[in-house]
C-alpha cells in the first residue's frame, strides 16, 4: 500500500514501485545507512589492505554516520548526501576528507545497488568537492631538506630521513625496508613492501601502494655512506641490547630491534629533540617550519636532484648516545 499527503505524490510513488519491479529493485525499507555500512565494512571489503580498510572504518565512523547513519537505506537521496558534505565543511573538514567520505560512501552504495537494495547509486548522482592538485607550499626545498638532514645526522632515524628525502620513498615504503632488500656494493635497493601501524592489528606489511610501487632504485648522492653507518651503529645497539634484541632484518629500527614505526617513542620515551620535525621531533630545524617533510621527495627535492643539484650532507653522522 503506497501513502502519501497528496494524489501526485501517491501516483509518483507507485511509478516508483513500478519502476523498481521492472529493474528487479526490492529496496530494503527497515534497514539504516549505518547498519548498512557496518555489514558492509566487515563482510564486504576483505580485498582492501588492513591500513585502508582500517582508514574507511575511520570515515565511516566519524564523517559519514554522524550525518547519515539514522537514514533509511532505501530512502537515502542525493540530497542527504549533499547535506553530509556541508555540514562537513561547516565543521572545518577539509575538501580532500569531505572527497573520501564521499567516496567511501559511493563504493559502499555500489555494492548495494547491484545486490539490488537500492534503485541508485545517489553519492554517485552528487557532485564531489574539488581538490586541488599536489601542493609545494608545505614541501621542503632543496635547502631546508639538506637543513633537515644536517640535524638528523645524529639520530638513529638519519637513514629513514635519507631515504624519504632523497629517494622519494613513501614513509611506510621506507619503513618496510628490511636489510636483504638493500646493495650497498651495487648502490641500489628494491621496494617490495609496506609497513604501516593499524588500529587493532598492530604492525601490518603489505604490497606497496601502486602496481608500479615495486621498484628498484639507485641509492645516489650520499646515502650508501649513511647506509652504511647506520648499519654499523645497529649492530652497536645490537651489542648494547644483547639478548633483548629482536633480529628481524628491518633496516629502521628501535634499540632493541624492532620495527620502528613513526609513532614510537625515541629512546627515554621522548622525542628526540633533533629529530627530523617530519618524525614529530621535539624542535624544528631552524630556518624551517613544519612542513610535512615525506611529502618533498615528490616535490621539490626530487626535481632539484633532476636538475643535478647535490644533497649537503655532514660529512660523518655521529654515534646516537646509549
Amino acid at each position: 500500500m503506497v501513502k502519501a499527503s497528496t494524489k501526485w505524490e501517491v501516483l509518483a510513488r507507485l511509478e516508483q514501485v513500478r519502476k523498481h519491479a521492472s529493474e528487479g529493485v526490492v529496496p530494503d525499507r527497515a534497514t539504516t545507512v549505518a547498519a548498512y555500512l557496518a555489514w558492509w565494512l566487515d563482510n564486504a571489503c576483505g580485498q582492501l589492505k588492513p591500513a585502508t580498510l582500517a582508514n574507511y572504518r575511520i570515515t565511516v565512523s566519524r564523517h559519514v554516520k554522524p550525518y547519515l547513519g539514522a537514514v533509511r537505506l532505501a530512502q537515502l537521496s542525493p540530497a542527504h548526501v549533499r547535506t553530509m558534505l556541508t555540514g562537513l565543511e561547516s565543521a572545518g573538514y577539509s575538501a580532500n576528507t569531505r572527497r573520501l567520505a564521499r567516496s567511501v560512501l559511493r563504493r559502499a552504495l555500489g555494492l548495494a545497488e547491484r545486490a539490488g537494495l537500492v534503485a541508485r547509486n545517489v553519492a554517485a548522482l552528487t557532485d564531489g568537492p574539488s581538490v586541488a592538485g599536489t601542493r609545494l607550499d608545505d614541501a621542503l626545498d632543496a635547502a631546508q631538506a639538506a637543513r633537515v638532514l644536517e640535524v638528523a645526522s645524529g639520530d638513529r632515524l638519519v637513514a629513514l630521513a635519507a631515504l624519504v628525502l632523497t629517494l622519494g620513498l613513501r614513509r611506510g615504503e621506507a619503513l618496510g625496508l628490511r636489510w636483504t632488500d638493500v646493495d650497498l656494493d651495487a648502490k641500489t635497493l628494491t621496494v617490495g613492501r609496506t609497513l604501516a601501524r593499524v588500529p587493532g592489528q598492530g604492525l601490518v606489511t603489505t604490497s606497496p601502494k601502486t602496481a608500479t610501487g615495486a621498484r628498484t632504485v639507485p641509492l645516489v648522492g650520499n646515502t650508501a655512506t649513511v647506509l652504511r653507518e647506520h648499519r654499523r651503529r645497529q649492530a652497536e645497539d645490537h651489542l648494547r641490547a644483547g639478548p633483548a634484541w629482536r633480529e628481524n632484518g628491518w633496516v629502521s629500527t628501535t634499540a632493541l630491534g624492532m620495527p620502528r614505526t613513526l609513532g614510537t617513542p625515541f629512546a627515554g620515551g621522548t622525542p628526540c629533540a633533533n629529530a627530523p620535525a617530519w618524525a614529530g621531533g621535539a624542535s624544528t630545524p631552524a630556518g624551517t617550519r613544519r612542513r610535512r617533510c615525506y611529502r618533498t621527495a615528490g616535490c621539490r627535492w626530487r626535481s632539484s636532484l633532476r636538475s643535478s643539484a647535490t644533497p649537503r650532507w655532514p660529512s660523518q653522522p655521529t654515534s646516537t648516545p646509549g
